[in-house]
């Protein structure tokens, strides 16, 4: 094996840009808790405080706060604006409790609408809804109050809809039964809605493969086990805005290197190890990057992005990170490939470069 090698680091159109956060409005039983979510939560207060919002709060009252309604069991987070700059979207949404526990959040990285859908834990009687612009900051939307008689089970899913696993068992007549069923099945991964399609439900066995199925007109809803987060398909736009935030939160037009990293650099920079044409990218020479979840603003920290590009800048390989796991990715290499770079983004500190490895030179050396 190759040893880990270290180094540098319009407005035209009238639109609506809609996100929306879907609440199914279920009872569980159990303590009210933390669900492992908070650190979204806290990250985008700790940014909310820093340059270019500098906000102590999240702001209010216009467009962009985000809105609930609740209609029966369903909770409908939505926030519209017109005239969207097409650079700017929701990065992160979140709701809290009467409590300011954060009951639900996830992250984005694309401007298109997203739907999530959670159980509510018992004990739930007020919900406040949060989202995060990319280039606006964080607003805050009025709380609601969710109704008393609203009953549901354990379990939490989101849902995702054209994506369907081939291997389905134990069929049932309605969500909630399905939903019931998985819970209790541990090689359950989800249930499979076709409902759409006036057709039943079916569970979903873990490690399943998955099709697409025509006109969409079913749906996956996937099981998330206690303590997780939804956690959004790494889209094209990551590596674009982690570069913007770079320039515009941390004041610098190129990512941090080796030359100026300065104390940083040990446990930021990114390395890259080739095995063949696979390739893997870790961040942190002796010292590995710290991954920490926390509520609180001041200790939430990890690596968020790493990418790759390849020896003309383009990117080969673009993933997101969430606290709790190792800072690292594994990626392909094209036999157009000559040369890589890898970058790391850190929530705190910002985007780091590493060091241009040239592929042929490493494979030469196995």
């Amino acid at each position: 094996m190759v040893p880990l090698r270290r180094g540098e680091q319009g407005r035209g159109l009238r639109h609506i840009v809609i996100v929306v956060f879907t609440i199914v409005c279920l009872l569980c039983p159990g303590a009210l808790a933390q669900i492992g979510c908070d650190w979204v939560a806290a990250d985008a207060e700790r940014r909310q405080d820093l340059p270019p919002f500098n906000s102590v709060t999240p702001y209010t009252g216009t467009r962009k706060a985000p809105r609930i309604s609740l209609s029966e069991s369903i909770v409908t987070l939505a926030v519209g604006l017109d005239d969207a700059d097409p650079k700017e979207w929701v990065t992160a949404a979140y709701v809290k409790d009467q409590n300011g526990n954060v009951i639900e959040a996830t992250e984005y990285q694309s401007p298109k609408a997203t739907t999530l859908t959670f159980h509510v834990p018992a004990g739930v009687y007020e919900l406040t809804p949060f989202v995060f612009w990319n280039l606006h900051g964080l607003y805050r939307g009025e709380s609601v109050t969710v109704p008393t008689n609203s009953v549901g089970h354990t379990g939490k899913y989101t849902r995702e809809c054209g994506n369907i696993c081939k291997d389905r068992h134990t069929w049932k007549q309605s969500l909630e039964d399905a939903q019931e069923a998985c819970d209790q099945d541990p090689t359950c991964e989800g249930v499979a809605d076709f409902s759409p399609n006036q057709g039943s439900f079916a569970l979903c066995k873990q490690g399943s493969e998955y099709s697409r199925w025509h006109d969409d007109k079913a749906c996956f809803e996937r099981k998330v086990g206690p303590g997780l987060c939804t956690v959004p398909p790494t889209s094209e736009s990551l590596a674009d805005e982690v570069n913007r935030i770079q320039r515009v939160e941390f004041g610098r037009e190129q990512p941090f290197t080796l030359q100026d990293a300065g104390s940083l650099a040990d446990e930021h920079l990114p390395g890259v190890t080739l095995i063949g044409r696979r390739g893997e990218v870790k961040v942190g020479y002796e010292t590995q990057h710290q991954q920490t979840a926390s509520g609180d603003p001041s200790l939430v920290h990890w690596i968020g992005v790493i990418y790759v590009e390849n020896q003309e800048g383009h990117k080969i390989h673009q993933t997101r990170l969430r606290p709790g796991g190792p800072p690292t990715t594994h990626f392909g290499v094209s036999e157009a490939t000559t040369h890589v770079t890898a970058f790391a983004f850190c929530n705190r500190h910002g985007l780091f470069k590493g060091e241009t490895l040239e592929v042929n030179l490493l494979q030469g050396e196995l």
